[in-house]
């Protein structure tokens, strides 16, 4: 087990409280998920302070910048926001789409 699931499993047997990704959360054996309570999961509302966006960015200084192009062009392309949205952990969607603008 390496950190960040070994915290959570920490601050399950300690009873303590936390705050985790979702993605984090579902790393853990079920056993330790058992014994956590989630008080507030974070939503897509653009609102919510618990979102967590992410981003892509190519540097000017990328050694395969024709490379990570290509990647960023999949990646916000249908076939790759579908990977996101299939992607599962324990069942468990973890990630959602970019949303449409």
């Amino acid at each position: 087990m390496a950190y960040p699931t070994q915290a959570l499993a920490a601050v399950a047997a300690l009873r303590e409280y936390t705050l985790t990704d979702w993605e984090t959360y579902l790393s853990v054996d079920e056993s330790v998920r058992k014994q956590i309570t989630i008080y507030k999961k974070g939503s897509e509302s653009t609102n919510d302070p618990l979102l967590m966006p992410a981003h892509l960015l190519i540097s000017s200084r990328a050694k395969n910048a024709g490379m990570a192009k290509k990647f960023a062009d999949w990646l916000t392309s249908r076939a790759g926001q579908e990977v996101i949205e299939q992607f599962r952990k324990n069942g468990q969607q973890v990630y959602t789409p970019a949303p449409t603008i």
